[in-house]
Formats: C-alpha cells, structure tokens, sequence
C-alpha cells in the first residue's frame, strides 16, 4: 500500500475518534457546570436540578432549522419568490484525497494537493464558502435598487462526505416574473433563475477548480425544484438527515453520529447551517413555544396540518411583532502617553436616539405581541486636539459598553414572557 495513502487511511480513522472525544468532553464539561445549578419554584418550593445533553441540544437545532426552512418557504410564497433553485457546491478533485473502487476499496487520488486530511477539510470549507458568497452577492449587486432587492431568502447547509470533505447544499428562492439582459445572449432578456444558473458555472469556472470542459457541472448542480406544499422544506431536510445518520453506516462503525457532527464543525470552525434573516428569530420562536398550552399548541398544529405548513409558520400569523431600537453615542480615548503610561478619558456625547421598527408579522387578531427594546451602543473616535504623535495616536482603542436586552411576550393584556439581560 502507498505509504501516502496508509497514513491518510489512518488520519481518516484517528479524526473520527477526535471528533466524537471532543464533542463529549465538551458535553461533559457543560454538565458539570450547569449540575451545581439549581432551579427552585418559589411558588412551591420544588428544587429541579439542571442538566446539559449534547445530543438534545443537536437534535433541538435539527428540529428548529425543519420549522425555519418551513417559514422561509411561506414568507417566499407571500413575497412572490415562486421559483425555487436548489444547488450543490463540491470541492474540485484535489480537495479529496480518496477514490473508491467499485468493490469498495479505497484508493490514494493523484491529484490530492495537501499533505494531510485536516489540511484539505479546512481548505474545503473555505473554498465553497468562497463560491457562495461570491453567488449571492452577485445575485443581490444584479437586484440592487429592484423590489425585491431586500427580500431574497437562502438556506445553505454544509454537509461532509465520507472523507469527511466538505460540500454544500444551499436552496434559494427567486421570482419568477423578473427578466434581465445576459451578455451570453448578446443583451438579450433572460428570466432571473436562468441568469442566476449561467453565473453561479461561470463563479465556478473562474475560481479554476482544475477541471476540464465543463466536468464541474457533474458535481456541482443548479436545478429548479417543483414547489408542492410541504415538499420544499422535506427536500432541503432530505439532505440535513442524511448527514446526521451517515455516522451510522459501516463506513465509521459507530452510532455516535450526533457526537461525531458536532465535533466535526466545531474543530473545523464550520457553521453547520445558515438562512435568511427573517422577521421572527429563534429566540423569539422558542419563548412562544415554551409558553404556549397544550391546547394552543394542539389548534395550531391542526391548522398546519390543514395549510400544508408547520408550527413556525402557523404562529407567525398570530403574532405582533414591535422592535425599539435605542442608539447611543459613547466613545473612549485609549492612548499611550511618551512617559510611557496608559491614559483612558471618556468622551461620551449625550446624544440618543429612538428607532422603532415594525415587521411585516402584523394581525388584528394577533394571539401574541412581542415588544422588544434593545439598547445599542455605537462606538466612535471623537475627533481631538492633542499633541501627540501619529504612532501613539493610532494606539487608540474602543471600549465596548454593556447592552441591555428586554423581550417581552404578551396575549391580551397578561404578560407570559419577560426577561431583561445585560451583555457586552
């Protein structure tokens, strides 16, 4: 066996071990903290103990980006972004360092360019981030200044293959009635998906990922998907299952597949998932769920049943969403005098200013109102007349200052939900 492909073999073995023994120490060390916490029912007087489950945890922020991919498609349909695209992004040839033989074996690729796995799975992640973010920004520079220049929704996923190089999915929805000019076509108008299609292979193609006439197009994919109902958000979930059980495939030999994904993107710094913003957040998704009685969750899963839809979505249409943004000037002069002490003086304005944003999420018969304040700290250099030098004036630093956060969630005139928090 080639000495190369005997210890990628073996680095291929010992990453799925460190994966899986990070992800549980990190379970572990969380456990023992939140166990010396107690929560005590001052009503009753009942004393639970807290306690801390990777595995829980992971199997919530499945459950909760399924009803996320379910409200993006509904708020698509309301804002008229019809046609759904789902595309594949795939790491070119000398990213992966095996071939599989059709008996299974595995075998070293030539065209391999790192000397180790870990090298290649971090260089993966960065390269298809690479090519999406350059995908979508030419998508939104296209429809800058259009209607629907801040109405674009995406969910991308990253997934790993059984190398455990990563690949992405990512769906994004588009209206179906926008024509632009194509400079493929001479200046003739094409419709939006066909354009967005034509330049995601030319990102491709321009980012030289060492093929040769169009084989990128095998693994990299840009297809219309047919919007039936739920099926959109089960296509899209189709995927994110498949990576959350392929850890229990012979291929690792091991059921620790939740462990084994949460090491995997937190020792390679990849963010699992990422969608649009949208007009309710998961804290605030997660604050009504848990409030919510038995028989109010029962009429709304009823009525998504009925709709075709899930929670998330139903109980968006019974909610009022109110958000107060206040911003105050504060700024701090951090230098270092030629006596060589450090010298802080505050030059804090007293300027503050109220804005208040209403989403879209507005009902005559809203179930829930949620107000949230947030105060925000904008920091600036304030311009200073001094006498020092321009080396000790680049010294300057910005103190950031506490933010406070208050949710409040109310129906009719009791209030459920109430929290203020203090961060920096």
């Amino acid at each position: 066996m080639n000495r190369k492909l005997k210890a990628l073999l073996q680095e291929h073995y010992t990453l799925f071990d460190e994966y899986i023994s990070v992800a549980k120490s990190k379970e572990h060390k969380q456990h023992n903290y939140v166990k010396q916490i107690n929560i005590t029912n001052q009503k009753t007087g009942e004393v639970f103990a807290m306690k801390h489950s990777l595995q829980k945890k992971m199997i919530e922020a499945h459950n909760m980006l399924q009803q996320k991919i379910g409200y993006i498609h509904h708020l698509a349909k309301e804002r008229g972004l019809t046609e759904v695209y789902f595309l594949t992004i795939t790491a070119p040839s000398q990213y992966h360092p095996f071939k599989t033989s059709v008996n299974g074996e595995k075998k070293l690729n030539t065209n391999f360019a790192y000397e180790t796995l870990n090298d290649a799975i971090g260089a993966s992640y960065k390269v298809i981030e690479k090519i999406s973010r350059k995908f979508y920004k030419a998508l939104k520079e296209r429809l800058r200044g259009s209607k629907i220049d801040d109405k674009l929704l995406f969910v991308k996923v990253n997934e790993f293959h059984d190398s455990f190089i990563v690949h992405q999915h990512m769906m994004i929805m588009l209206p179906s009635n926008i024509q632009v000019r194509s400079k493929k076509r001479n200046g003739k108008k094409v419709s939006l998906g066909t354009w967005a299609k034509a330049k995601f292979y030319e990102i491709l193609k321009k980012e030289d990922f060492n093929y040769s006439t169009h084989p990128y197009r095998k693994t990299n994919d840009f297809k219309k998907i047919r919007d039936d109902g739920r099926s959109i958000s089960q296509y899209m979930m189709k995927y994110i299952q498949k990576t959350l059980t392929m850890a229990k495939t012979d291929e690792f030999g091991s059921n620790d597949s939740l462990y084994f994904l949460y090491g995997w993107k937190t020792v390679n710094k990849i963010r699992h998932y990422t969608t649009s913003q949208v007009p309710m957040n998961s804290v605030e998704y997660k604050k009504l769920y848990h409030i919510l009685t038995k028989e109010e969750k029962q009429e709304l899963i009823q009525q998504a049943n009925s709709n075709r839809t899930n929670l998330m979505t139903e109980l968006s249409k019974v909610v009022s969403i109110t958000r107060e943004t206040y911003m105050q000037e504060i700024a701090y002069k951090r230098f270092i005098s030629q006596d060589g002490y450090i010298h802080q003086y505050s030059l804090s304005t007293s300027k503050e200013e109220l804005v208040c944003v209403k989403t879209p999420l507005q009902n005559d018969d809203a179930w829930f109102i949620i107000k949230s304040k947030t105060l925000q700290i904008k920091n600036s250099i304030v311009a200073t007349q001094n006498n020092f030098t321009q080396k000790q004036y680049e010294n300057i630093k910005l103190k950031e200052k506490r933010v406070l956060v208050e949710l409040i969630i109310k129906k009719d005139s009791e209030i459920r939900y109430r929290k203020s928090d203090f961060s920096t």
